[in-house]
């Protein structure tokens, strides 16, 4: 079974082709951290924030080596 991570990208990726828009959360064009942000809903995570700063800020950090 995919983990939810792998089932965050699975669904962004289904988004290929559709146009960059500043600010856009989608269905039909997005920008970065509004791709994410969308995924993330599909899959029921409520609450992430809209930007990727704000992300930043509400996200555990990783080590690189991780």
């Amino acid at each position: 079974m995919a983990t939810r991570g792998e089932r965050l990208v699975a669904l962004a990726r289904t988004k290929i082709g559709l146009p960059y828009v500043w600010g856009a959360t989608g269905p039909n064009g997005f920008d970065c951290s509004g791709l994410i942000k969308w995924a993330a809903e599909e899959l029921g995570i409520k609450g992430l924030p809209r930007t990727s700063q704000e992300m930043r800020k509400a996200g555990t950090p990783v080590p690189l080596s991780s």
